[in-house]
C-alpha cells in the first residue's frame, strides 16, 4: 500500500507541467501588459544621414547620376501606434545639453514644422547648406534629435557620427 504522503510518476509530471504551464501563463501576461502600456506611447526614431541630391536633369545615358552637393538629411520615423507632432529637429553638439536646431531646411514632405506623422510614417528633414559646410564647424555634431508637441525628446547619437563628418573626402564634381 502506497504511503499517503509520497507521489506516483503520473502525479509528479502533472505537478512539473502545472508549473511550467503557470510560470509561461505568468511571463506572457506581464509581456501583453507592458506592450498594452507601451502601445499608446509616442516613440519616434531619429537618424541622421548624409544625402545626396539629384537635380532634375541629373540623368545621363539613362542613369541617374548625383548632380549636387551632399546634404545632411534628419530622418524621424514614427514607431509608435499613435499620431505624433513633430516640432523640432536638429543636431546635437559635443558637450552637455546643446543643440543646433534646423532654422533653414526643406523636408520631403513639402511642409513646414510642425508636421503631424502618423504611426509608420517618416519624414526627412534636409538642411540648407552642404554637409562640407557642416565638417568645416568649429564645433562637433555628435547626433540627431527631434522634439514633439506633447514635450518629449527623442535623440540619437551614432558610433562614430563626428569623426564620419570630419573626415568625410571632399566631394567630387559630377560633371
Amino acid at each position: 500500500m502506497a504511503d499517503a504522503g509520497s507521489f506516483g510518476p503520473l502525479q509528479v509530471d502533472a505537478l512539473i507541467l502545472s508549473a511550467v504551464l503557470g510560470f509561461i501563463g505568468t511571463v506572457l501576461g506581464v509581456l501583453n501588459f507592458w506592450k498594452s502600456v507601451r502601445k499608446d506611447r509616442v516613440h519616434l526614431r531619429v537618424a541622421p544621414n548624409a544625402i545626396q541630391s539629384y537635380l532634375p536633369n541629373s540623368v545621363r545615358g539613362g542613369i541617374l547620376t548625383p548632380s549636387g552637393p551632399m546634404q545632411m538629411g534628419i530622418v524621424v520615423t514614427n514607431l509608435g501606434h499613435v499620431p505624433a507632432v513633430v516640432t523640432d529637429v536638429g543636431l546635437l553638439i559635443r558637450g552637455g545639453d546643446n543643440r543646433a536646431s534646423a532654422a533653414a531646411y526643406r523636408t520631403n514632405l513639402g511642409k513646414r514644422l510642425p508636421i503631424v506623422l502618423e504611426p509608420r510614417r517618416a519624414v526627412t528633414v534636409i538642411l540648407d547648406g552642404a554637409y562640407d559646410d557642416l565638417a568645416n564647424q568649429p564645433f562637433d555634431y555628435v547626433g540627431a534629435y527631434a522634439k514633439t508637441e506633447c514635450g518629449l525628446e527623442f535623440k540619437r547619437r551614432p558610433w562614430g557620427f563626428a569623426k564620419r563628418l570630419k573626415n568625410r573626402p571632399a566631394t567630387a564634381d559630377p560633371s
